[in-house]
């Protein structure tokens, strides 16, 4: 799975919790990519991501999702 992001929160990156159990439903790794970096978290890594506690409500219908959070270590598109 591939996920894209515009900025970083102290050096983490936030993904929405329903991709990560999507992620975990398929048995896959998320690959991560800001600007030209890239990050890859294996799927044995997705649950050390720190979640928020703090339900969002999407702007596009009654979704309601919290963010998890992971330490943004590029590895130059070199998945790990």
């Amino acid at each position: 799975m591939e996920i894209r992001v515009k900025k970083l929160f102290n050096g983490c990156v936030s993904i929405r919790d329903y991709k990560v159990n999507q992620a975990l439903k398929n048995k896959e790794g998320i690959n991560i990519k800001l600007d030209n970096e890239e990050m890859f978290i294996p799927y044995s890594q997705l649950l050390e991501g720190k979640k928020s506690n703090l339900a969002i409500r999407s702007r596009w219908g009654d979704n309601v999702y919290d963010l998890i959070d992971y330490k943004f270590i590029p590895n130059q598109g070199k998945l790990i």
